[in-house]
């Protein structure tokens, strides 16, 4: 099989990802646009001061051009987090939405001005927090919007507290049920969901499939807490004295028109818990070697928030640039976490295909050189799984790429001896 350009590119993305210093940004290409969320851990004018460098370091780091926050406390927040980290990173570059205090901790967003330009913005009345409406456009096609909602759902695993998630999940369901048919939006933020099956999460994701519909990009059910199985995709706590890294509460998800060619495009692969390397699972997450991030950024992250940030990147097509697909939106293959890992000579790996085509599966070091080839052949649809063993190879971070027809997802692994 021959291996697509895109593949290499990602490859040496995320090879950048373990090389980068504390100054430099991830790279992405130039056509890109990357969304982030985080939750910022009551960002105020008294409790946020201590933890700017911190946040200035992941930032920079993580390189969003939109970022949208939960947990900021004030306006004065707001007018801190724009000059003292914003305008730090990028002198001049950064605007924030329109502020509106209220006495819960409130959504706030920020952008970088001459990549998107704001249109507009709008409250969605819960009965403990609002849920906010980001309107962007492109500056080069203005009749191309993106709508970006922060939402911060009710905490705690009581019956009580899935019941009141559920009614904020139906209150914001309902209102992006009467957008404009093929409307390009991401509902992100911090929502506090355990585990897939739960209804505030079902109401979002499940049937009817209208407008209103939200897809999560990596499309993981199971129990998330406390289960080291999704120990890739957890986002809290980053500190052990916090429980540890065991929950997966931040989310991005994407309505059914970010998966096609028309105006905004989700990447594929590109989704990421920034700092999450897999291998923190009930731990902080600097504890040890962090193969994510340097440690000035494991750091930063430890000390700046009790949240990882999430993001992922948008393909923009200009009007008439391209055309629907007409094939499902479904993921066309999904490559899941190694089990062990760590692992010491042998781990297993399991991957989807949903469509019968060639698959190819290998195996790369840190400098990009393939060192093993475990499937390449025509499959037809279902779950595979295969073993992988590093003996005679050194320890170290691993690659592996799946790769069909049209996808292609990447993961790391840790082989220790």
């Amino acid at each position: 099989m021959t291996r697509h350009v895109s593949v290499m590119l990602r490859m040496v993305a995320a090879l950048c990802i373990i090389g980068f210093g504390a100054s430099q940004a991830w790279s992405q290409a130039p056509d890109t646009l990357r969304i982030a969320t985080y939750n910022i851990l009551y960002f105020s004018g008294s409790t946020g001061p201590e933890r700017v460098p911190e946040f200035r370091k992941v930032i920079r780091a993580m390189d969003p051009d939109i970022l949208v926050v939960q947990e900021m406390s004030n306006q004065t927040g707001v007018d801190i987090f724009l000059s003292d980290i914003l305008e730090v990173i990028e002198p001049q570059r950064w605007e924030a939405v329109p502020f509106r205090d209220a006495p819960n901790s409130e959504n706030a967003c920020f952008y970088r001005t001459g990549v998107v330009e704001f249109v507009s913005t709008r409250y969605i009345a819960t009965q403990l927090r609002d849920i906010n409406e980001y309107i962007f456009r492109m500056p080069n096609d203005t009749t191309a919007t993106i709508r970006l909602y922060s939402a911060h759902l009710k905490a705690g695993n009581t019956g009580d507290d899935r019941d009141r998630r559920l009614a904020e999940a139906t209150i914001f369901r309902n209102d992006l049920n009467n957008l404009p048919e093929g409307s390009d939006f991401l509902a992100m933020g911090d929502f506090n969901l355990y585990y897939s099956g739960e209804p505030a999460y079902q109401m979002l994701i499940g049937e009817p499939d209208n407008t209103g519909r939200s897809f999560d990009p990596i499309d993981t059910p199971g129990e998330w807490h406390s289960d080291v199985a999704f120990a890739p995709i957890h986002t809290q706590a980053t500190r052990y004295d916090y429980g540890g890294l065991d929950d997966r509460f931040d989310f991005i998800l994407g309505s059914r028109a970010m998966f096609d060619t028309l105006g905004f495009e989700y990447l594929d692969g590109s989704y990421t818990s920034f700092g999450n390397d897999g291998n923190h699972f009930n731990v902080s997450i600097n504890y040890g070697h962090n193969s994510a991030v340097p440690d000035s950024i494991a750091d930063a992250l430890y000390y700046a928030s009790d949240h990882l940030p999430v993001f992922l990147d948008l393909l923009f097509h200009a009007s008439g640039s391209a055309s629907r697909k007409p094939e499902s939106l479904l993921p066309q293959c999904r490559l899941y976490p190694n089990f062990p890992n760590p692992f010491n000579s042998q781990t297993l790996i399991r991957y989807e295909v949903a469509t019968p085509g060639p698959v190819c599966l290998q195996v790369y070091d840190l400098l990009g050189r393939r060192v093993a080839t475990l499937a390449e052949s025509f499959q037809s649809p279902g779950t595979y799984t295969v073993a992988f063993v590093g003996q005679g190879l050194a320890s170290g971070t691993y690659f592996y790429s799946l790769e069909t027809a049209r996808a292609v997802q990447i993961r790391s692994m840790l082989l220790v001896k």
